[in-house]
C-alpha cells in the first residue's frame, strides 16, 4: 500500500519544503528582525545646519523639509532637530513661534525627537544667559512634549548628542524597515 502511495507522488513532492512548508505568519505575531548594520544607514544632514555633529555614520548634506538630521530614503518618516542650550532658550523667547511651527511639522513623522546638547539640570538650574526664568524654561519644554508629542532628549554635550542622533537614526530605520519592509 505504501509503495503505491510513493509511486503516486512525484519526487519533488518529497522535498523538505513540500513536506514541511513554512507556516504563514500569524497577523499578530512579531515580524522578523531586520538585519541592518550602521553601515547600511546614510544619514542626511540639513544644509542649513550651522555646526553639524560628527556622526559615527556615513553622511551626506542635503536640504531637509524639517529638522537637522534624517536618513536617506526616509526623509519623510524620520526627523531629528538638534539644539544647543542657547538655541533652545532662543526658541523659548524670540524664536518661539517659528520653533512651534517646526514642532507641529514634526508631528507628521513616524520617528521624531529634539536632541539637546545639555542636561536637564543645566536648564533647571538656569545655566544660560537669558532673562527667562527656570520655571518658564522647564515648563516650556514639558508643554511642548505634551502638546506636540515630540520627545526632548537632554544628552549632556555635543559628543553625547552625536551618539544619540546616530543611535536614534539607526534604531528608527530598523523599526521602519520592520514595520513597512524595505521601502527605500
Amino acid at each position: 500500500m505504501l509503495s503505491f502511495l510513493a509511486d503516486q507522488m512525484r519526487e519533488s513532492d518529497l522535498s523538505p519544503r513540500a513536506l514541511f512548508p513554512e507556516p504563514e505568519q500569524h497577523p499578530t505575531s512579531r515580524k522578523r528582525r531586520v538585519k541592518l548594520s550602521p553601515e547600511d544607514v546614510l544619514a542626511v544632514v540639513d544644509t542649513r545646519e550651522q555646526l553639524p555633529l560628527e556622526l559615527p555614520l556615513r553622511t551626506i548634506t542635503d536640504t531637509l523639509p524639517t529638522g537637522d538630521y534624517s536618513v536617506r530614503g526616509f526623509e519623510d518618516l524620520i526627523c531629528v532637530e538638534r539644539k544647543s542650550l542657547p538655541d533652545l532658550i532662543g526658541c523659548m523667547t524670540s524664536g518661539r513661534k517659528r520653533f512651534e511651527r517646526e514642532l507641529q511639522r514634526m508631528k507628521a513623522y513616524d520617528a521624531r525627537c529634539v536632541v539637546v546638547e545639555s542636561s536637564w539640570k543645566h536648564l533647571r538650574d538656569g545655566e544660560y544667559r537669558s532673562r527667562i526664568t527656570t520655571e518658564a524654561a522647564t515648563h516650556s519644554v514639558v508643554s511642548w512634549i505634551s502638546s506636540y508629542a515630540v520627545p526632548f532628549l537632554f544628552v549632556g554635550d555635543r559628543t553625547a548628542a552625536a551618539d544619540a542622533v546616530a543611535y536614534f537614526l539607526f534604531t528608527s530605520t530598523k523599526k521602519i524597515h520592520e514595520r513597512y519592509g524595505n521601502i527605500s
